[in-house]
Formats: structure tokens, C-alpha cells, sequence
């Protein structure tokens, strides 16, 4: 049986579909508080409002130097989360930036 709900952590972003966003806009769902877990609450809005949520490993929740470069090698990273103790403008030109070989089609 199952009792709970998607749950999509955030960190990394999110893609949302137009249909989604029009669905989220026009329901009763909103974050109770300024501080409210919003990764949480879009998770269970989703299920209320039949928005199928798809996780992605290509959304990374830490920073480049966390992973081994073998595994982000084999997942070609969308984005990542964690921006301390680096410069985003390095991560974004070293792994981010389109290469002929590593453009994402699935998006």
C-alpha cells in the first residue's frame, strides 16, 4: 500500500511543465509559511492535483568535487546545488557550459 507521496528534493532544481505550473496556479496549494519545506509541498500538491513527478540523477543536490568524475561522466550534470567553497562561474564553465558531446536531449 502506498501511503505517502512524490518527493522531488529541490536543491538542484526543478523542471516544471506549462500544465503544471497552470495546475499549481489555479489549485488551493500553497506553502503555509515563508520557511515551509516548498520541495515538501510541491510533492504533495503534485499528487493531489495527479502531476506525475520524474526524478532526474542529472540534477545534482552537491558540489562537483562530491561526486567521483567517473560517475559525472557517465550523468552529464544539468546543475548543482551546493556552492560553497567554489566559484559558481568555474562550475558552470567546467560542467555546465553545452559541449558538442554532452548535450542533453531528454530535457
Amino acid at each position: 500500500e502506498d501511503t505517502g507521496y512524490a518527493y522531488i528534493t529541490g536543491g538542484g532544481g526543478m523542471v516544471l511543465s506549462r500544465a503544471a505550473v497552470t495546475k499549481l496556479l489555479t489549485s488551493s496549494c500553497g506553502c503555509p509559511a515563508n520557511d515551509s519545506p516548498d520541495d515538501m509541498i510541491l510533492g504533495m500538491c503534485s499528487e493531489m492535483l495527479g502531476v506525475h513527478v520524474v526524478h532526474s540523477q542529472l540534477f545534482h543536490q552537491a558540489r562537483p568535487a562530491d561526486y567521483s568524475k567517473g560517475y559525472l561522466s557517465h550523468q552529464p550534470p544539468v546543475s548543482f546545488h551546493k556552492h560553497w567553497n567554489n566559484d559558481p562561474f568555474k562550475v558552470y564553465n567546467n560542467w555546465l557550459v553545452e559541449k558538442s558531446e554532452n548535450k542533453h536531449t531528454e530535457l
